[in-house]
């Protein structure tokens, strides 16, 4: 394998930061004990506290504490995720901008006003910007790069990509802030396909607040039984409306990046098999075959330039059907709203 680096990447960062590395909390050494929470809620997002706390062997007050001050802190918290496909959106769309005559770090605010762009990273390579948009059909996606973001003043070229398939879209890793309300959407009247009714909705925008909220108080606010919005919530799970998952705060991490790698294989016929050893691989977050700037893009979090290098050759150079990888890095994160995935599982 050929593997091509852009330019500006001396700030790179570490691509074997696999997903219970992201759970590292403070400036020091993470607790072990605050790890084995995490790690439970990651594995089992439903699960009560009296159980965790018998899984763990510790007291159910020590999980209640230790989860309020993780949270209370910003270093993780519990999000209540929407599929894209329940909601309409069929599409997702990477997008590289190029910027000129304005602070690239000013145009990604101004696109961050954009509903439909999910995330937004400053970029250290060919692309000053990397986006992630997301659309019902090729007509909206057609309007939303054409005729709004390509509007932004400062925006000088877009370069797109249509995903395909994705094979795996894990949420990790949020930047999150002080301020716990929901940016961006409100929350869409779902497809028709789902079958999703107006008490299905009360109850999305309940978890959508507060993701570990209990069947009881939903029943209080929604002013139903407690039995019904337990096999609702159930159903909404079970066929993948939504998602629960514990995130751990971006920022905890030592300097890090997100690296976008866009991997050319050496035949169409490779291609899915290129995806599916990707989406094995614990430290990528999302895979995706695609139209447009590759065959298949891979995104991991990285902390060291040198790491990045040897993860590239030491693990993506092994995957038969891999010809070249370029990759971007992320120097910080504008935008990610984490409401939103594509679940795959």
């Amino acid at each position: 394998m050929k593997t091509q680096t852009n330019r500006n990447t001396h700030s790179g960062g570490r691509a074997a930061a696999r997903s219970e590395r992201a759970s590292r909390l403070g400036n020091g050494a993470p607790h072990p004990r605050d790890e084995s929470i995490i790690a439970g809620l990651r594995k089992d997002p439903g699960i009560s506290h009296r159980d965790l706390a018998k899984a763990l062997n510790i007291t159910e007050t020590t999980v209640r504490n230790r989860l309020r001050r993780l949270e209370n802190s910003n270093a993780m918290r519990m999000v209540t995720m929407i599929n894209l496909s329940a909601a309409g959106f069929h599409l997702v769309a990477a997008v590289g901008v190029r910027v000129k005559e304005r602070a690239p770090v000013d145009v990604a605010h101004d696109i961050a006003r954009i509903d439909q762009v999910i995330s937004i990273n400053v970029a250290l390579g060919d692309q000053d910007l990397e986006l992630q948009v997301i659309a019902h059909d090729i007509a909206e996606l057609t309007r939303l790069l054409g005729s709004v973001i390509a509007n932004i003043r400062g925006v000088s070229k877009l370069t797109s990509s249509l995903g395909l398939k994705i094979l795996k879209h894990e949420v990790v890793w949020v930047p999150l802030s002080s301020d716990q309300s929901a940016k961006g959407f409100e929350l869409p009247k779902l497809s028709d396909e789902t079958h999703v009714d107006e008490l299905d909705m009360g109850i999305i925008e309940q978890l959508s607040r507060d993701a570990r909220v209990s069947n009881r108080q939903i029943a209080r606010k929604l002013r139903v039984n407690e039995g019904t919005i337990r096999t609702r919530r159930r159903r909404l799970l079970e066929e993948k409306v939504i998602r629960i998952a514990a995130v751990t705060n971006f920022a905890r991490l030592h300097s890090p990046f997100v690296a976008f790698l866009w991997i050319e294989v050496t035949g169409a016929p490779l291609v899915d098999a290129v995806a599916r050893a990707l989406a094995g691989l614990p430290d990528i977050t999302f895979v995706s075959t695609m139209i447009g700037r590759c065959d298949v893009l891979a995104i991991t979090v990285v902390e060291r330039s040198e790491d990045l290098t040897r993860y590239l050759h030491e693990t993506l150079d092994k995957i038969p059907g891999v010809q070249r990888v370029q990759y971007t890095l992320s120097q910080s994160v504008i935008k990610y709203d984490p409401r939103w995935c594509s679940i795959t599982d």
